[in-house]
């Protein structure tokens, strides 16, 4: 199952297009002005939205199954991405959206079959399409403009929506519904790959297309899932897969009645804005957010088998919580009172040894530590190969070759290095999981460990580096938490581990090449080029002489 293949050319695909896309914005006119309720002080490109949905459609058009289901999405997201950039270069009136929306959400609904046919609380299936469909309908317009209202702040939409992905590609893989985990991973793969561009401080927005594509093919896969692959799991999950944007949306449009005003009239109340409010910074209020969502996502997964009104208390008691915290810190200004932040906790983390362990040269020692670890792992990584493709034995020779020949520059060439450097992670992450349960228990032990030790050295250096060369964002933070989940969930699957293994394996590896090549001297640089280039000739010998045909 082309799994890993299809989340890294979505990555890949979506970090490729952007940089052409960003030089291109403003004779495409897909530039986003700031104004009195934006939080951006200059004008920034919005055409991330463009990247994710090719970054998307490529694997999708490649690997999914061609059903009704992919006539229907493909349809829909086409729809749906041509109003987007309509209204990305223009600001449609609301009216007009509306209609893109709908005309979306009928052609996922008519020519896919997407329906709801079981309602909460209801002990019987709606089986009348004049009752399931325009309902269905109202559905996929709540979830899309829920998360199109969501995206206010830097990562935000694209870190909440991405923990919601996960969480359906899980509950698919658990399933066997693998055309439902292709989709997944094409558009987890997309929003990784604009999150690079997109954490604060943003170069890059998702703007309309980016943000009703997210909402509509969330919106899509929940309904597949929870209606169509696994009826067991509660009617009432979606509300807590889509967690955040559900009840900011909520109450926000609340706020709205209660003044008298429009629930689409735009203001400065949504939950985002409140923490600003509070005294966090933009940074810290993304970090809060993913972590609240995170919770959401969590209780999602495990309740999904309780019943419909075991699930809705947890859903009003947690959402109740959120508000009630918020609500709290606003009123008596806690945060400012006591000072609590995310920056002040580091400092209570470190304490007094910070300076010295600076001072003591251990970032430069952490960072050839580093490269000895990363020269290791693709050792080990070659000596246990036992059958792959040609094709990687191919790949893995002229990532040497490419490697090889950047080795005597004495400047960064960008994008070698990137190529190389992310060709390398996927590569690296692949042979892991085609290895799976072919290796022995010390083998896995190992690979493990070098994981753990790769990721504590990135740790420690992005808390140390006095220079702060690679400055932590809210994707990091996203980044901890799906290393952190997918351990935990992948001892309830069988055969998931090595896929969890070669998930977080790719993560962790590309933190630390990214970092031993972010701000180093022409020395350290042309250190990692021939490491690179040695470890993966290595890797590419091995293969060939173990490569099988396909």
């Amino acid at each position: 199952m082309p799994l890993i293949s299809t989340l890294i050319s979505a990555l890949f695909i979506t970090v490729v297009l952007i940089p052409w896309l960003m030089r291109h914005a403003t004779r495409l006119q897909l530039v986003d002005l700031p104004n009195e309720r934006k939080v951006h002080s200059h004008s920034v490109p919005r055409v991330g939205g463009i990247a994710m949905v090719i970054g998307m459609l490529v694997p999708f058009l490649v690997w999914f199954p061609k059903d009704r289901l992919f006539a229907g999405i493909l349809l829909g997201t086409a729809i749906l991405a041509a109003f987007g950039i309509w209204d990305d270069r223009s600001d449609l009136h609301y009216r007009v959206k509306f209609a893109g929306q709908i005309l979306a959400s009928l052609a996922v609904v008519v020519v896919g079959d997407v329906c709801v046919a079981w309602i909460p609380f209801l002990a019987f299936p709606i089986d009348t399409w004049w009752i399931s469909y325009p309902f269905t309908v109202f559905c996929l317009l709540a979830i899309i403009n829920a998360m199109n209202l969501s995206d206010g702040l830097d990562g935000l939409a694209g870190g909440a929506s991405i923990l919601s992905f996960g969480l359906v590609g899980l509950m698919a893989f658990q399933s066997s519904s693998y055309a439902v985990v292709i989709l997944t991973l094409a558009v987890a793969g997309s929003i990784l790959g604009f999150l690079r561009f997109n954490s604060h401080p943003a170069r890059i927005f998702m703007g309309d297309t980016g943000s009703q594509f997210l909402g509509f093919i969330l919106g899509v896969l929940v309904i597949v899932m929870t209606q169509q692959v696994n009826p067991a799991v509660s009617a009432v999950l979606p509300l807590l897969i889509f967690g955040l944007p559900v009840i900011d949306t909520v109450t926000v449009m609340a706020r709205r009645l209660l003044a008298g005003r429009s629930p689409f009239a735009p203001d400065k109340n949504h939950i985002h804005h409140r923490l600003l409010a509070i005294g966090f910074s933009h940074y810290e209020t993304v970090v809060l957010l993913y972590f609240i969502q995170f919770g959401f996502v969590t209780i999602a997964y495990l309740l999904r088998f309780h019943v419909d009104s075991v699930v809705m208390t947890a859903f009003l008691a947690y959402s109740a919580l959120v508000l009630w915290s918020i609500h709290l810190l606003l009123k008596h200004d806690l945060v400012r009172r006591y000072d609590l932040s995310l920056t002040r906790l580091g400092w209570m983390v470190l304490g007094p040894v910070r300076p010295f362990l600076q001072r003591s040269n251990l970032p430069r020692l952490i960072r050839l530590t580093l490269l000895l670890v990363l020269i290791i792992y693709s050792l080990q990584a070659a000596l246990h190969i036992r059958q792959v493709p040609l094709d990687i034995a191919i790949l893995a020779t002229l990532l040497a070759l490419l490697a090889f020949a950047n080795l005597p520059t004495r400047s960064h060439m960008q994008w070698a290095d990137a190529i190389s450097m992310y060709t390398c992670c996927a590569l690296l992450a692949y042979l892991g999981y085609i290895q799976g349960s072919t290796t022995d228990v010390a083998v896995r032990l190992v690979d493990w460990a070098l994981v753990i030790v790769l990721g504590t050295l990135v740790l420690l250096a992005v808390l140390l580096s006095p220079q702060r060369r690679f400055e932590t964002s809210p994707l990091d933070f996203l980044v901890i938490l799906l290393a952190v989940l997918a351990p935990l969930l992948s001892v309830q699957i069988e055969g998931y581990s090595s896929v969890t293994l070669a998930v977080v394996k790719f993560v962790v590896l590309l933190y630390a090449f990214e970092y031993v090549r972010n701000g180093m001297a022409v020395p350290d640089l042309k250190l990692l080029r021939g490491s690179l280039a040695a470890g993966m000739l290595l890797v590419g010998a091995s293969i060939f002489w173990a490569a099988v045909p396909v």
